[in-house]
């Protein structure tokens, strides 16, 4: 998420919450952001974007402009908060002209498109609008992985395997600067396997994942690793499924994150879910 980019950045720069707010804002104002407690505004987001550079660690092989990228790290906030307002407002207020941003809005209506249930013009956004059926860079891998959900959330399994495969087959030939984004294409590709019946090779990746999401503190992307093998045992394993099961919702509790709600209602089954309602 946003915050953790931000957080993360800033404590690798060895940049304290006093030194990064300098007149800028208040202490205060970024502590509660980086805690998911608020949000901050474009203006800001931006000039903080500048003085942690952020654009030129996370994605490298993008030319976005410093006031583009941060824009576009808040387009990525949003999508995680399925914010459809906020988006919508993005894209009727959008100045820049350039091809990346251009594709970027673009993306952003599909995005709309697919929280819509409108998954057929989200699918067509991608496929046709924008062309892309293979990644050239790690734009086109963020968009691509939102034409896996599309695919997925249609159970078009074969096909949200198949362009999954793809952009890991990328992943694995290319350099992917951003970690996060790496992240989601391999937790996409191990649902995907899932769903074609490649159980224990999809549990193999989740797991290899947690270790890597542990060590780098992102736990957005943890929680929906614990509940998708809570989702792969839970009709066999009913003991270590449900220990996924809490460790998931315990996750989105530190994280200060919107709990999805299957994991809310998988949470209220549970013969002791008082201890966590």
């Amino acid at each position: 998420m946003l915050n953790e980019s931000i957080k993360k950045r800033r404590t690798e720069l060895g940049i304290s919450r006093k030194k990064l707010c300098s007149d800028l804002c208040s202490e205060s104002t970024l502590y509660r952001f980086e805690m998911g407690l608020s949000d901050i505004n474009a203006h800001l987001l931006i000039e903080i974007c500048k003085r942690l550079k952020l654009g030129e660690v996370v994605i490298t092989d993008v030319n976005f402009t410093e006031k583009e990228y941060a824009q576009f790290l808040l387009i990525q906030h949003y999508i995680y908060q399925r914010n459809i307002t906020e988006l919508e407002k993005i894209i009727e207020s959008a100045e820049s002209k350039s091809k990346v941003w251009t594709k970027i809005i673009t993306w952003c209506q599909a995005v709309i498109y697919f929280y819509k249930g409108e998954y057929k013009r989200c699918e067509n956004i991608i496929s046709k609008d924008l062309s892309i059926s293979k990644p050239k860079n790690s734009l086109d891998l963020l968009i691509l992985n939102t034409l896996i959900l599309s695919h997925l959330s249609q159970n078009s399994y074969k096909e949200a395997l198949e362009v999954a495969t793809t952009c890991i087959n990328y992943i694995e030939t290319h350099r992917v600067g951003s970690t996060e984004l790496n992240f989601k294409i391999r937790y996409s590709y191990a649902h995907s396997l899932h769903q074609n019946g490649n159980k224990k090779e999809a549990e193999t990746i989740i797991l290899e994942l947690i270790d890597a999401l542990i060590h780098e503190k992102t736990f957005f992307l943890l929680g929906k690793c614990y509940f998708f093998l809570y989702a792969l045992h839970k009709d066999e394993k009913v003991q270590l499924s449900n220990k996924y099961l809490k460790m998931s919702y315990m996750t989105f509790i530190i994280e200060n994150s919107p709990i999805p709600n299957q994991v809310l209602e998988e949470i209220k089954k549970l013969p002791d879910s008082s201890l966590f309602l």
